[in-house]
């Protein structure tokens, strides 16, 4: 049996080399090549207004309480702004 689980963990780390080898030649080309522009700029400044409608309970402004320590914000819910 111990021939078994050699084996296992030989196939293992050949799948983990394998992923990892793959990522390397995938992403760091992109990386290197990549350089980021002002409309990927606006593009991530865009984001939240195009999903707001997608997610319950996000967080909008905030706004302290004067002469304490606590603040207040609106939540959106679900089907609604």
């Amino acid at each position: 049996m111990p021939l078994l689980r050699d084996g296992v963990k030989f196939v293992h780390g050949l799948r983990v080399g394998i992923a990892a080898a793959v990522g390397m030649i995938v992403l760091v080309p992109c990386a290197l090549h990549s350089a980021v522009t002002p409309a990927d700029y606006e593009r991530a400044l865009s984001l939240q207004e195009r999903y707001r409608t997608l997610v319950s309970h996000l967080p909008d402004n905030v706004g302290w309480i004067e002469g304490t320590h606590r603040f207040v914000y609106r939540r959106t819910i679900s089907g609604g702004p």
